[in-house]
């Protein structure tokens, strides 16, 4: 009896993460696709980036720093 609870659960929460991937690809589609036009218009865009730093790894923030140099000059009017 147990067994089929089980598989009830694991249906249930994989249902869920279908769904909320589903639902976040979508966000992030139409984010990117408004963001995509905004830069045909010619002005500067503001770009944030959020990350907790060198508590997630060290030696993290001059990786970070030196991506950001590199991204700002393939695209300079962000």
């Amino acid at each position: 009896m147990n067994f089929k609870w089980l598989k009830i659960l694991v249906v249930i929460v994989v249902l869920f993460l279908v769904f909320s991937i589903s639902f976040g690809c979508k966000t992030v589609a139409t984010t990117t696709t408004a963001a995509a036009a905004e830069t045909t218009s010619g002005e500067p865009i503001k770009l944030v980036f959020w990350w907790w730093g060198e508590q997630e790894a060290p030696g993290l923030e001059k990786f970070v720093n030196e991506s950001i140099k590199m991204y700002e000059e393939k695209n300079p009017n962000i």
